[in-house]
């Protein structure tokens, strides 16, 4: 939510004009070097007004009055409202303001730019201060004028050089292979204790089998070893089928220290040597 004096300053900066300003579908189009506004005036006597806006110091904001001459806002207070665009609600914080000369006063909002989209689609805003309707704004020719604002807020000087700096930031990935190379994950080995030549299996003693099982496995969310999975074989099935039986009983890790990421891959090996 804007400061209440940040608002006001806003409110009356969007709502003057410029040499560029100039009617587009029926409402005023206020563009400038700094801003983007609209404004529009309905009822029976055209005596209320709608603002919104947004400005280079806050691209990624748009900012909403409805403001009338007969209304008492209390300037600087805040206000619970609900804007509906033809019927969908958003829910807001609202802050009292006046114009310049305190002609009119009324209530100003901002939303995330996103919806401007709703602005440019709906063709009525009903605007609730608590559960007290206080207006009901047509919209007609706002999809032209939101138009118009689009290409006004997209050559603000802040939107112009975080463009600039997305360009040059694609640019520098582009030059740098390593910007699309993930590192390889950090083998863990295991533990001496866990797999041991101990656990030379009788059938792989008896045909005088040895060699080097590399091997992959997961750390599960409690620390225990699983989906153990043989990389490069040793050449021998009862020495590949040990090494991942012992890890896989044994191995204990410590949950959140030992695993970054349940899916996260950790390598190892083991050399079963026949005994002399």
């Amino acid at each position: 939510m804007l400061n209440p004096l940040t608002a006001i300053a806003l409110h009356v900066a969007a709502s003057q004009a410029s040499d560029q300003t100039r009617v587009v579908g029926g409402w005023l189009f206020l563009p400038s070097a700094t801003r983007c506004g609209i404004a529009g005036t309905y009822g029976a006597e055209k005596e209320r007004r709608l603002i919104a806006f947004v400005t280079d110091e806050a691209p990624e904001t748009l900012g909403l009055s409805i403001s009338s001459r007969d209304w008492s806002v209390v300037v600087d207070a805040d206000y619970d409202a609900t804007f509906y665009f033809d019927g969908a609600p958003v829910h807001a914080k609202a802050v009292g303001v006046a114009n310049s000369g305190g002609a009119s006063r009324g209530l100003l909002t901002t939303f995330n730019i996103a919806a401007i989209d709703a602005l440019a689609s709906a063709e009525e805003l009903s605007v609730y201060a608590g559960s007290k309707l206080i207006g009901e704004v047509p919209l007609p020719g706002s999809a032209t004028v939101i138009r118009e604002m689009r290409k006004c807020i997209a050559a603000l000087p802040s939107v112009v050089g975080a463009r600039a700096r997305e360009v040059d930031a694609a640019r520098r990935r582009k030059r740098d292979p390593f910007s699309e190379i993930a590192p390889a994950p950090p083998a863990i080995a295991a533990r001496e204790s866990w797999i041991t030549q101990d656990d030379y299996p009788p059938s792989a003693l008896r045909a005088h089998e040895e060699g080097v099982v590399r091997y992959s496995y997961r750390i599960n969310p409690q620390g225990r070893v699983e989906g153990c999975t043989v990389t490069r074989s040793s050449g021998s099935k009862a020495l590949d089928q040990a090494t991942c039986s012992a890890l896989t009983r044994r191995g204990r890790f410590t949950p959140g220290l030992d695993s970054t990421s349940p899916d996260a891959l950790h390598e190892g090996s083991m050399t079963w040597a026949l005994p002399e």
